[in-house]
């Protein structure tokens, strides 16, 4: 069984998920790939390639008219673009839609798989070339890193449910209306997908949730919940004096808060919420802020307690040592999945202070995991940053119970395990699944989740 994993870039957030599970895959025996589009940094490895895309052929007499409709095709595009998408604030989430202006039919030489495994494919995959190109035999695990596979383009969608009708005057699009950029990407995807032998998994039960509600989906053939998985033997707790000593942090009689995100700057992440906390903290001891991420932090710093910014980083050994030093983890998501620094933070024995949005509820277990409050509340915030702060033993008790919890659920050993099961089934069921296609039988939903 090959198995080839698909994901526009090889770095950031959701190629970062995407990679654990192909390389834990390796180390358990599956014959994995995992193709990306665009790597501008050293080579990964040879289970690692830049994917290729096959050029489209206009040949013969037809060759004229093709590469006529093939420009109009563009052309369309590029005005809806320009219309809805290019005008848009920087300050918005991502929205990427499902046409591009290149095809990007697959070529099968290069991929050979058994099953396909997708991830996150904003901006390198054009739907119809891409998922004409596929046979419907071939079985396809979807992981949902964020919304944008069953949404008209968002990623998030701020608590919108118009994926829920197939979109239309979206609210993050300029210039909306009823047949604006996310119902003409909605209605693309939908067709792309159409007959698909679709397997969608989720890392939270509130995204899959979610997922079961789009129409994108209607004949999705089962639907799996799948943790999360991180190498526990390196993303573990370090002696926090050591720790601190190596990051420049000298006070150990501190109190250590820490943020991060790949984007700091990103206004879902919270960090302007983090900020308005922090001047609200009633702490009986100095407090340090430990940041690391992309993006600025705001040069006022009035009333705040000093930062120490560590830049981005990827390295997982490092963000060991960065969760290691903190004596907790803030993380003021308004909304988000199953937000991966949290759970590492957790890998790394510190205690999560979270809102309570998304699939964050799901590990961030009050008093056991850490703390919630509620979604922009920063009272509430700072109330339970200045608990943990002012009580060790708490705070002690909490950060045994995280690393358990990881041990526990969020092993990637226990990941591959579970990928590995569900391809296997799904390569048992294919030739039936085909079958009930072929005579037009109705797909039935798994349950299983």
């Amino acid at each position: 069984m090959k198995v080839s994993h698909f994901n526009t870039f090889p770095y950031g957030g959701a190629a970062y998920a995407a990679r654990r599970i192909h390389e834990g895959l390796i180390d358990s025996g599956v014959d994995s790939t995992f193709f990306y589009w665009k790597n501008e940094r050293d080579p990964l490895g040879d289970d690692y390639q830049q994917i290729s895309f096959e050029p489209t052929q206009n040949r013969g007499l037809l060759r004229p008219v093709l590469n006529q409709l093939d420009k109009i095709r563009q052309r369309k595009i590029k005005r809806s673009y320009d219309k809805h998408i290019r005008p848009r604030s920087s300050t918005l989430e991502v929205f990427s839609g499902a046409k591009q202006l290149m095809p990007t039919q697959l070529d099968w030489v290069q991929v050979q798989a058994d099953v396909m495994h997708l991830h996150w494919l904003a901006f390198m995959v054009d739907y119809p070339s891409f998922f004409q190109s596929i046979d419907d035999r071939i079985p396809l695990v979807w992981t949902l890193h964020d919304m944008n596979p069953f949404t008209g383009g968002c990623h998030y969608s701020s608590g919108c449910q118009k994926f829920k009708e197939g979109c239309g005057i979206c609210p993050q699009l300029v210039n909306p209306s009823k047949q604006d950029e996310s119902t003409i990407s909605f209605n693309t995807k939908l067709q792309s997908l159409r007959r698909k032998h679709l397997t969608v998994v989720a890392p939270s039960e509130w995204m899959l949730k979610l997922a079961r509600t789009s129409p994108m989906f209607a004949e999705c053939s089962r639907f799996e919940l799948i943790r999360y998985g991180f190498d526990l033997e390196v993303l573990k707790p370090l002696k926090k004096s050591i720790a601190r000593r190596q990051l420049g942090i000298s006070n150990d009689e501190s109190i250590v808060i820490g943020f991060g995100a790949e984007d700091i700057n990103q206004r879902r992440k919270g960090l302007h919420l983090l900020l308005e906390s922090l001047r609200k903290l009633s702490v009986n001891k100095p407090v340090i802020g430990l940041v690391f991420g992309t993006g600025n932090l705001p040069s006022d710093f009035s009333e705040l307690p000093p930062i120490h910014s560590v830049g981005f980083v990827d390295s997982i050994p490092r963000k060991a040592l960065i969760y290691s030093a903190m004596d907790m983890f803030a993380m003021p998501s308004i909304e988000d999945n199953s937000p991966q620094t949290g759970l590492e933070a957790m890998a790394c024995g510190t205690p999560v202070v979270a809102f309570h949005t998304g699939g964050v509820p799901e590990y961030v277990s009050p008093f056991e995991t850490g703390l919630l409050a509620p979604v922009g509340n920063t009272d509430k915030f700072a109330e339970h940053l200045s608990w943990l702060a002012n009580n060790n033993a708490a705070r002690m008790k909490i950060s045994h119970l995280a690393r358990d919890f990881m041990l526990k659920y969020h092993s990637v050993e226990m990941q591959s395990k579970r990928y590995t099961q569900l391809y296997h089934q799904l390569m048992d069921s294919r030739h039936s699944w085909r079958r009930r296609s072929d005579e037009g039988e109705p797909l039935r939903r798994s349950r299983a989740a």
